[in-house]
């Protein structure tokens, strides 16, 4: 048996250390069969511990593999968690409060990747968030990598929920397959651009108004936009968009809030899609964490993303306390390549 990994949360990181370190570290525990033990988990934010969505994801991640688990309580700053055989299947979790669905995905994910059997997971919680990598992201910029990597994967987004009220539903179908080793280092050709606004319950004037400053901010791009109206459990307005290429589709989104004005929420789509289009990196750097692990278990590869922000800095810090082997590597211009294995 591995001996069980001593891990710290970088004392650097934020309070909202969860969206990443939390779904990368247990992803890696559950793939690799480490046992890892975490300590100081949020132990300076103002509501130290585990939260009810962080429980969701060490439950989802207990279930998949019969985990033994200590310290799974809402507060506790302290976390072992010994996996075992992994099982697939059809998983069915609902986040409750809000809480992000893509992370409950983000920590089960590479382990099916690689089981017995075929599996279906379905996640009840937000398909948007500012906490994780959103739905559409999962969809379109991590499911064909995997799939190029030998796993058929198909995801679903069956109802779009905007956090705090949540609501939204995620299925991800999974056929594992033999992972091979992949590089991901250049965007080929582009095809298309395109920007939506995703929008439930609001006026609206408020989602064209949102639509129209996404335009303003990106004008001179050739992004064509769109209004995408849902029914979702509660208000709320993303825009997304996505740069398609002929290998695959660069999701980048920006989501609403209440007393943030429209012209912010553009203003942040343009400054992550600029980033995007800056460069040939051909990986969005929101769905880092969500592809080292899977990497990891295909016994190595590479990728480049246009740039590494905290989160996904965290999330590789997640993985290499839990025993993966990774690099990072900032290039001149800002591109970063990440070398796992």
């Amino acid at each position: 048996m591995l001996r069980t990994a001593a891990v710290h949360v970088p004392s650097h990181a934020p309070v909202d250390v969860g969206a990443a370190f939390l779904p990368t570290l247990l992803a890696a525990s559950v793939a690799t069969g480490q046992s890892v033990r975490l300590d100081g988990f949020r132990a300076e934010a103002a509501r130290p511990g585990l939260l009810r969505p962080d429980l969701a994801v060490v439950r989802a991640a207990a279930a998949v593999c019969g985990a033994e688990v200590e310290g799974d309580t809402v507060g506790s700053t302290a976390l072992t968690f010994r996996p075992g055989a992994v099982r697939s299947g059809e998983i069915r979790v609902a986040v409750g409060a809000g809480g992000s669905a893509v992370r409950v995905i983000e920590a089960v994910l590479p382990a099916l990747l690689v089981a017995d059997g075929p599996s279906r997971l379905v996640v009840d919680g937000a398909t948007f968030s500012v906490a994780s990598l959103g739905a559409e992201a999962l969809r379109q910029s991590v499911a064909p990598v995997l799939c190029r990597m030998g796993a058929d994967v198909r995801v679903t987004v069956e109802r779009v929920g905007f956090a705090p009220v949540g609501g939204g539903r995620v299925v991800v179908e999974i056929r594992p397959g033999a992972l091979s080793a992949i590089g991901l280092e250049t965007r080929g050709p582009e095809v298309g651009r395109r920007v939506r606004a995703v929008v439930s319950g609001l006026p609206v004037r408020v989602a064209r108004r949102t639509l129209a400053a996404a335009a303003d901010a990106l004008a001179g791009s050739s992004f064509v936009v769109a209004l995408d109206a849902v029914e979702a459990s509660g208000p709320g307005i993303a825009l997304v968009a996505e740069v398609v290429t002929t290998d695959g589709v660069a999701v980048q989104s920006a989501i609403g809030a209440p007393g943030v004005a429209s012209t912010e929420v553009a203003a942040r789509l343009a400054r992550r899609v600029r980033a995007v289009l800056a460069s040939d990196a051909p990986v969005v750097p929101e769905a880092v964490p969500a592809l080292v692990v899977p990497l990891a278990l295909a016994g190595g590869g590479a990728l480049r993303t246009c740039g590494l922000g905290t989160r996904a800095r965290l999330a590789v810090e997640a993985v290499r306390q839990a025993g993966i082997a990774v690099r990072v590597l900032d290039e001149p211009g800002g591109a970063v390549r990440v070398l796992v294995g």
